[in-house]
């Protein structure tokens, strides 16, 4: 792992700004007095792409696929797979441009920038300052849409309530909005950080509400294809257009082919949204900065979707997350005693978050504190439960959501590793801070 991390990591000649970067650095250049750091913080594992994906990129590949494609719509050959695996695995009857209800586009520069996109698509629109509404603890929505202009408003997830939204929050909000045409309602069905996998009926009546209210809806899809095996994945998409086939306000759902298949870097996924929206986020919005590019990744992409290879290696990587999200749900409880009724384990992505100790709660950045004090005793560098900005600035106040976030992805062996090291080094649930 050290030597994938200094490939892969800024080093000191740079101006570093995420603090992980400095801290394995300053790990390594110390020695790594506990082993080999284990990087359990982002959601990457930088070793566990698909042999048959990798090879299709050493392939002899058409010429047409390294020089520029005329299509915003994404390679030809990718969409034609996408336009029918979309559907197919979201529950859709039949394929793209059954109903004209929706249609689908190649997402070849990360979801990210069609999330971005399609706030600038709403913020054009806008007759006031646009706001995001979503449910926290949550993912960096902000880090997308708050360069844009657009304001903030937090509904809770509670512990006491699994994680499960509350649609009744989103519709009391919806009532006090002046123009719901200016909001974007995010649905993460497949929860990224929880692991929680939403209940259909809360899923339903949220964009029932959003979409009867008028406002805009963004469904992020980045780990609807890893959930637990037993464990039917809550299709936002299906739901959607199920009740509302032509909802009134603007809808993008994005899916992450990167999570299924650890190859992030790529930036190679799929966008569907209704027509005319999908025209403009390619035609214009995607040509205001970029061609089609990733074209050779996308042409490997289209044959491995189709491939038999592609569907075992995601039962063998939702396999993989269910048996070590049930090894550390164990071990939190067996080893470092933690309450059984503390932490709910999940059933869906690539994590699983628990609450830090009860004497480092009882700070403001408590979280921060246990992170460090973790990778510093252990060499195991742990995420924080969050990514939204909701942590408090007053030293005397609580961390207003006290977990730490564990990437569930890496061999079972380094995540035995990782708990082993945390039990010697006695970070258990009565750990003084």
């Amino acid at each position: 792992m050290s030597s994938i991390l200094s490939e892969v990591m800024e080093d000191a000649s740079v101006r570093r700004r995420f603090e992980d970067t400095a801290w394995v650095d300053e790990y390594l250049q110390a020695g790594s007095a506990h082993g080999e750091p284990i990087y359990l913080s982002v959601g990457e594992t930088w070793s566990q792409a698909p042999d048959g994906l990798t090879r299709l990129l050493g392939a002899e590949m058409p010429d047409h696929v390294h020089g520029y494609v005329i299509s915003q719509y994404g390679l030809p050959a990718l969409l034609r797979v996408l336009r029918s695996y979309i559907p197919r695995t979201a529950g859709l009857p039949g394929d793209v441009g059954a109903s004209g209800d929706f249609d689908v586009a190649v997402a070849c520069s990360g979801t990210r920038n069609s999330m971005y996109d399609f706030g600038r698509l709403i913020r054009d629109r806008a007759r006031g300052r646009p706001v995001v509404i979503m449910y926290a603890p949550g993912w960096d929505y902000h880090g997308v849409f708050h360069g844009l202009g657009f304001r903030f408003t937090y509904l809770p997830l509670r512990p006491d309530e699994a994680f499960q939204p509350r649609p009744a929050d989103l519709e009391e909000e919806l009532r006090d909005l002046d123009v719901p045409g200016d909001a974007i309602v995010v649905v993460n069905a497949q929860h990224n950080p929880t692991g929680m996998n939403w209940d259909e009926d809360n899923v339903r009546r949220i964009l029932g509400a959003a979409a009867g209210a008028g406002a805009n809806i963004l469904i992020d899809d980045a780990y609807f294809g890893v959930t637990d095996p037993g464990t039917p994945a809550t299709s936002a998409l299906r739901l959607l257009l199920e009740d509302r086939p032509r909802p009134s306000g603007r809808w993008l759902a994005v899916r992450s082919l990167g999570k299924q298949f650890n190859c992030n870097g790529w930036g190679v996924g799929s966008i569907a949204a209704g027509p005319d929206t999908i025209d403009e986020l390619v035609n214009r919005y995607l040509a205001n900065r970029s061609f089609t590019c990733a074209v050779p990744l996308q042409y490997a992409m289209a044959q491995w979707l189709e491939s038999e290879a592609s569907r075992t290696y995601l039962d063998w990587f939702r396999r993989l997350c269910a048996e070590n999200r049930a090894l550390v749900n164990d071990f939190l409880v067996r080893e470092l005693k933690y309450p059984a009724e503390s932490f709910q384990a999940g059933s869906c992505t690539s994590y699983l978050v628990f609450p830090i100790p009860p004497a480092y709660q009882e700070h403001a950045d408590g979280v921060h504190r246990y992170r460090r004090d973790c990778f510093n005793e252990t060499g195991v560098l742990l995420g924080a439960g969050t990514m939204t900005p909701e942590s408090s600035t007053d030293q005397n106040r609580p961390d207003p959501f006290p977990y730490a976030r564990m990437f569930l992805a890496p061999s079972s062996d380094t995540v035995i590793t990782a708990l082993r090291r945390m039990a010697e080094a006695r970070f258990s649930w009565d750990r003084p801070c």
